[in-house]
């Protein structure tokens, strides 16, 4: 399965569960036993779920869901797309409006640790690269970060040439016992 449709079932699936469960809570607090009027807000946890493990677009599409769903469950009239007060349609928009501001703000939090930590590599790295190059000659320091450079980007094999007037030369490589490359 591709990756893209990998990704649209993991949204499909996370996000189905999310709102059935937090549906089946809302159920519960307006029901006649807890007599809760308007338990809308319970919807907020799966569009922070969401928007946190899958990012700013399926956060979106959560919260718009979560907004039909509400709108056709527990509205007045129920089971259509229908509102008759006025007021639910100003709880509904802001209900909407919330859950657009909480996931992106949520799925932006994570982008953003994303991002830290792929900083936080990429200094260490060039650490480790900088304490190579000052505490060993050439010759050594060469190898060790050509190593350290493949096993960041994932290559498989790496090496370095250096050109002269007899021709080029291979200074290090990953995988010294292969032919040359």
């Amino acid at each position: 399965i591709g990756r893209s449709i990998r990704g649209t079932l993991a949204f499909t699936g996370v996000n189905a569960a999310t709102l059935v469960v937090a549906s089946i809570i809302i159920a519960a607090l307006e029901s006649s036993l807890v007599g809760i009027t308007d338990a809308s807000l319970v919807y907020i946890v799966p569009v922070v779920v969401v928007a946190t493990r899958l990012g700013t677009r399926p956060g979106v599409a959560t919260a718009v869901a979560a907004f039909l769903v509400y709108d056709y469950f527990f509205t007045q009239p129920r089971y259509s797309f229908v509102v008759a007060d006025p007021r639910e349609w100003l709880e509904l928009i802001l209900f909407l409006f919330v859950a657009l501001v909480v996931g992106r703000l949520s799925a932006l939090g994570s982008e953003r640790g994303a991002l830290a930590e792929r900083r936080a590599g990429e200094s260490e790295a060039q650490f480790a690269v900088s304490r190579h190059l000052a505490t060993s000659e050439l010759d050594v320091a060469i190898p060790a970060i050509l190593e350290r450079i493949a096993e960041d980007a994932g290559l498989a094999r790496a090496w370095v040439t250096s050109e002269g007037p007899a021709g080029s030369r291979v200074l290090a490589d990953t995988r010294p016992g292969e032919p040359a490359p």
